[in-house]
């Protein structure tokens, strides 16, 4: 607290904010009522530590009081209040075609920015060491003009490995029952964000270890906090970083992707949708894939294993292929003939659909794709272009 013009008090509102956040995010939203109970504590204090004749030898009027960085009211509100508003929409339904059930949740550009701005809070104050331990509610989270986050109470706890866990379980559970639609489906990618985040001890060290670091890489580009769009890139580039490696590259790469099977057995999920068992049947071409001069007939096929490798070419294809599959033509009679019309009907609407479907039953699997690679390092060296795009979209 300093004078300003000799006559006022000025206080950062930071200080506020950072210290007593619940009374920053009052005065922030009602200022006008509550201006004159601070020049009332001013005074107070002035005349608890005898200053009045001091203050008198400056002005023979009350202090006035200045708040350096006061945000517009309105702009800071809890969670709680925010959520409660009909426009803030976390999760929407969405329609694919898919004939075991066409309805799917998916999660707004608003819901992946609150989850993840929580989310990363929690992790910076991981990071110096601090924590709540699971101590907070959804009552101390506050949210500032839609794209910042954070939590009143103060982080006061070691952040231990089991406290750190108990934080990103708190905060599961609260935001969880937020990401589901009125018919209570889940954004897909969601489901296994939940589990890994109120499963993470297995996965967390001491707060400033590797092993912590890593996770935290993980989470803060979980799949499930980025665009349908954005997760489409990310497959198509992943693919392509993959046929651009050398072979010495290409061989470390099969050696371990190629013999690690995610828990999810994916191609039990295949038969499940059409498209899936067209990419499916189609297989995979064998040999050196990036030379040109290979004519298809020279190219040598074979099926889809269960492993994570042959699961990234899969994506990949599905993402780049399957929604030619899911063209229908119809077909003409004329006096015996039958013809066949070129005005084929895309079943597919939109690029989206086909992550969506994905999503349906696919997720659990390219999370775990996903996992093995930020562990193994593959997206710092093999894949850093790629993941970095990744990273920084929305």
């Amino acid at each position: 607290m300093v004078y300003q013009n000799s006559k006022t008090f000025c206080v950062y509102y930071g200080h506020f904010q950072g210290q007593y956040a619940n009374l920053g995010t009052k005065i922030s939203n009602s200022y006008v009522r509550v201006v004159g109970f601070l020049r009332s504590a001013i005074g107070r204090f002035i005349t608890e530590y005898e200053l009045d004749d001091q203050w008198r030898e400056i002005s023979n009027d009350p202090p006035k009081i200045h708040i350096d960085g006061l945000p517009p009211a309105g702009s800071i509100v809890s969670l709680r209040y925010f959520l409660g508003q009909a426009r803030n929409k976390l999760v929407e339904t969405a329609r694919i075609y898919d004939p075991n059930g066409s309805l799917v949740a998916d999660s707004t550009n608003l819901g992946r920015r609150v989850f993840l701005g929580f989310l990363v809070y929690i992790i910076n104050q991981h990071k110096d060491g601090r924590s709540w331990c699971g101590d907070f509610s959804i009552d101390d989270l506050l949210v500032r003009n839609e794209s910042t986050f954070g939590i009143t109470k103060v982080a006061s706890s070691h952040a231990s490995c089991k406290a750190m866990a108990e934080d990103l379980k708190q905060l599961t559970e609260i935001l969880e029952k937020h990401f589901r639609t009125a018919q209570g489906q889940v954004p897909g990618y969601f489901i296994k964000l939940f589990s890994d985040l109120k499963e993470s001890a297995q996965e967390l060290g001491q707060y400033n270890s590797e092993k912590t670091s890593k996770f935290h890489k993980y989470l803060s580009s979980h799949l499930a906090l980025r665009s349908a769009m954005s997760r489409r890139h990310l497959f198509m580039d992943l693919f392509r970083a993959y046929q651009l490696l050398g072979k010495t590259a290409k061989k470390d790469l099969i050696s371990l992707l190629g013999t690690m099977f995610p828990e999810d057995k994916w191609l039990h999920k295949v038969r499940k949708h059409q498209m899936f068992i067209k990419v499916s049947e189609y297989g995979i071409v064998e040999g050196d894939a990036d030379k040109a001069s290979n004519s298809q007939d020279q190219k040598k096929k074979r099926s889809y294993s269960g492993d994570l490798l042959d699961l990234l070419v899969f994506i990949r294809h599905v993402t780049e292929h399957g929604a030619d599959y899911m063209k229908f033509s119809f077909l003409t009679s004329v006096q015996n003939f039958v013809f066949k019309d070129d005005n084929m009907e895309q079943k597919l609407k939109s690029l989206v659909e086909t992550d969506l479907i994905i999503a349906k039953y696919l997720s659990a699997a390219v999370v775990d794709l996903i996992k093995a690679l930020v562990k193994s390092d593959l997206l710092k060296d093999m894949f850093s272009d790629p993941w970095n795009a990744f990273s920084n979209s929305s």
